[in-house]
């Protein structure tokens, strides 16, 4: 399979404007935490099924059982913090790469929401006194930032929030997979999985052709408004 030039350029734009947003650093008004704020951050899951080379680089921290430790956050967050802040065409060079630092993102993301969750849990206990929702909650708040990021990455590629992280990170690797190699990369056993491969990347075609709709309908616009 040869991937077409246009779609690289798709997806990169896609994800250009899905880092820039998921890394802006403007001050923004702090407004008083509220319950759904926090239930919006979802809950831990046991992962069981993670992709192979995702699996190797993480074992040594045993990624499958419901603890999220530092070992997690520290090689997920290297992966992500170097891939988005390369520069030089990086992104153009290497999409598929790109996609796989957002699978590595869920991975943060749970490693942070672990290590945050007792803030959580007293948040939800004390948040019907007086003042505790406007106090600064600064752990929370770079948490729900996080979210943010997730939830505009995921609704890229036509997720939500509701997504199960295990499917997210598998949709992010096989896309990373189509955008890099040309075809995605074998797992396991092939009849199972290259079934389920041939139908998430035509879902992914799919969700390249709105966007792509969608990016001219823009232009359009601007051209009629001029």
């Amino acid at each position: 399979m040869v991937i077409n030039n246009n779609l690289k350029k798709l997806f990169l734009i896609l994800i250009c404007n899905i880092i820039l947003s998921t890394t802006s650093f403007a001050k923004e008004k702090r407004e008083p935490l509220t319950l759904e704020d926090i239930n919006k951050l979802g809950e831990i899951p046991i992962l069981k099924k993670l992709p192979e080379d995702m699996y190797e680089n993480l074992k040594s921290c045993k990624p499958y059982n419901e603890r999220f430790t530092s070992c997690e956050s520290r090689k997920a967050g290297k992966i992500v913090g170097e891939t988005f802040r390369r520069k030089g065409g990086y992104a153009e060079k290497f999409p598929g790469k790109m996609m796989e630092a957002m699978a590595y993102y869920e991975i943060l993301y749970l490693s942070s929401f672990y290590k945050n969750r007792k803030y959580i849990e007293k948040f939800k206990k004390n948040f019907d006194k007086k003042g505790y929702p406007n106090k600064r909650h600064k752990s929370i708040r770079s948490l729900i930032k996080m979210n943010d990021g997730r939830e505009k990455m995921r609704s890229a590629l036509g997720m939500t929030l509701d997504t199960s992280t295990e499917e997210a990170i598998n949709r992010f690797w096989t896309l990373g997979e189509f955008l890099g190699l040309g075809t995605p990369k074998k797992l396991g056993k092939l009849d199972k999985d290259l079934n389920e491969r041939k139908r998430l990347l035509q879902k992914y075609k799919s969700t390249v052709s709105k966007l792509s709709e969608k990016i001219q309908e823009e232009k359009d616009k601007k051209l009629d408004s001029n």
